[in-house]
């Protein structure tokens, strides 16, 4: 950009830059937590946070059930929570509305948080957004090592929600509705590898019934 700019003025007379291809960062390999790895992270939230350990434990619990991401539960609104889970007007990448359902108790959880401001549950709405989130991701960062399952991402979450999505039966359809990606190319740019991982296992399972049924064949008579 620079290199273009400075030629848009005259400053050059060529751009050095202009063959380069953009710079691409990879998409990290799409991941699952594990059981074991969600109960030490709920069992590490005592002990590093004594004093906010409820607050800390609904927002874990709303970013393994919702799949929102890390901003988006740092600014959650309280005016979002429903019956049954929490109706965002807006996420950070998305400005369509999407419904997140949550389980009863995680939402009888998030009901008798101790008041963070009127308006949202984990910020007080005073602080810049870009310092909140920072601080709750030295929250998460602290948490992480405690339960000794450092340098994972809390992006995570959302692969998590995704993969249990799709072996539980769902579609990629539903993966896009829960996570709320506004394209279909998004969820399949990340996700349709799983797809294509169930499709082979089922095609190996199926596989296996024809072994079964050659071993019933009759056999052909010598001569």
């Amino acid at each position: 950009m620079f290199f273009r700019r400075a030629r848009e003025l005259r400053w050059i007379g060529e751009n050095p830059a202009e063959v380069l291809l953009s710079i691409k960062t990879p998409r990290n390999e799409v991941k699952k937590k594990t059981p074991e790895e969600k109960r030490r992270l709920m069992e590490a939230i005592p002990e590093v946070f004594p004093q906010i350990a409820e607050t800390v434990k609904a927002f874990v619990l709303i970013q393994r059930y919702s799949g929102l991401r890390l901003v988006d539960v740092v600014t959650l609104r309280t005016d979002a929570l429903a019956d049954d889970g929490l109706m965002i007007a807006s996420q950070e990448k998305n400005e369509e509305p999407v419904f997140v359902p949550l389980p009863p108790f995680v939402i009888e959880l998030v009901e008798h948080l101790p008041i963070k401001s009127k308006d949202y549950f984990f910020w007080t709405g005073t602080s810049t957004i870009k310092t909140a989130v920072n601080d709750w991701s030295e929250k998460m960062r602290r948490l992480y090592e405690a339960a000794g399952i450092e340098g994972k991402r809390t992006h995570e979450w959302r692969d998590t929600l995704a993969i249990e999505v799709l072996e539980g039966g769902g579609s990629l359809e539903d993966v896009q509705l829960l996570l709320g990606h506004k394209s279909r190319k998004t969820t399949e740019k990340y996700y349709v590898a799983l797809t294509k991982k169930r499709m082979e296992k089922a095609i190996e399972v199926r596989r296996r019934t024809w072994d079964a049924d050659a071993s019933t064949k009759p056999r052909r008579r010598a001569g």
